[in-house]
């Protein structure tokens, strides 16, 4: 259906696995198939990569909305400008306000630090603006419940738009410790969808996975990954080819 908005999740086959000019391919590939929107997520830092910038501008010159999902390594102001200007979308990976429990989840010491810092250098080259995403993707887990309502409001309030979303079992979030019960989900759900409908005029029905919105992705995207699968989402590990 040529109608049809695709989304394409690229993993981090911005790497040793693929040249540039590989990645730029899968881009113009991505771009022949109709793609609307190039998402570039994890499995890494992307912005470890030292052939980012291209890659971005390479998205963006066809037209391809292009959104990083980064834990803001390297997000210095000059990068942050640049950014900008490309009208490339960032979302910041924060699981905490607390700085002690943000280093914790992401199992190194100074995350938060990083990630503060990435944060306000965003705001001061004009993120969020319109059509400028700016988002803060956040993972519900035992460690952060109570604050989740707290880091809604702070989102809302700076025009961030709050990506939170159930943890995932599967590797590093299989650990019992980190789970929450479905009668605490659905009390937070509430709760957040209380403060948009309260504070900021937003009305959505609380369901799981995703707050103000249900997980549609396999209907209109799907996920490369780094070694060239593709499959549904980063969830659904069922290869539909290479």
């Amino acid at each position: 259906d040529c109608s049809l908005k695709l989304v394409v999740f690229v993993s981090s086959f911005l790497g040793p696995l693929y040249s540039l000019t590989q990645v730029l391919d899968i881009i113009a590939q991505a771009h022949d198939l109709g793609a609307r929107k190039i998402i570039v997520v994890g499995g890494g830092e992307p912005f470890l990569y030292p052939h980012l910038s291209e890659v971005l501008v390479a998205i963006t010159g066809r037209g391809i909305s292009a959104v990083v999902f980064t834990n803001g390594a390297g997000i210095t102001r000059d990068r942050a400008a640049e950014l900008n200007r490309n009208g490339v979308g960032i979302v910041l990976k924060k699981n905490s306000l607390n700085s002690t429990v943000q280093d914790t989840l992401a199992g190194v010491s100074g995350a938060n630090a990083i990630i503060d810092a990435a944060l306000k250098n965003l705001l001061s080259a004009g993120y969020p603006g319109p059509g400028q995403l700016l988002g803060i993707a956040t993972v519900i887990c035992r460690q952060n419940l109570e604050e989740v309502p707290e880091m809604w409001r702070w989102a809302r309030i700076l025009g961030i738009t709050p990506y939170f979303e159930t943890l995932t079992p599967q590797g590093r979030g299989s650990s019992v410790a980190l789970q929450v019960t479905p009668a605490e989900l659905r009390r937070t759900f509430e709760t957040l969808a209380e403060i948009d409908h309260a504070d900021f005029g937003l009305q959505w029905e609380p369901h799981p996975p995703i707050p103000g919105l249900s997980c549609r992705r396999h209907l209109y995207s799907c996920y490369v990954r780094a070694d060239g699968m593709v499959q549904p989402c980063s969830g659904v590990d069922i290869s539909v080819g290479n």
